[in-house]
């Protein structure tokens, strides 16, 4: 399961009807996914990570063209 997660009570949120979100499965903020939960400070530590091993697979890339006597 994802980081966060309470799966007692029902998300704080509104829906676009004005009426009670009826997700059950919310974050410790008491909100669920789509009304603000955790799971975008998840997702920007995700993409940070990506990014990095990104940049590390790049530089190893590199790293082998100058090796060959290829220019990059």
């Amino acid at each position: 399961m994802g980081q966060g997660y309470t799966f007692f009570g029902q998300c704080k949120g509104k829906t676009k009807a004005g009426t009670p979100c009826l997700h059950l499965s919310v974050f410790a903020n008491g909100y669920c996914s789509q009304h603000g939960g955790d799971s975008t400070e998840f997702m920007q530590e995700r993409l940070r990570e990506l990014k990095a091993k990104t940049r590390r697979r790049l530089e190893r890339w590199k790293r082998q063209l100058r090796q060959h006597g290829r220019e990059v």
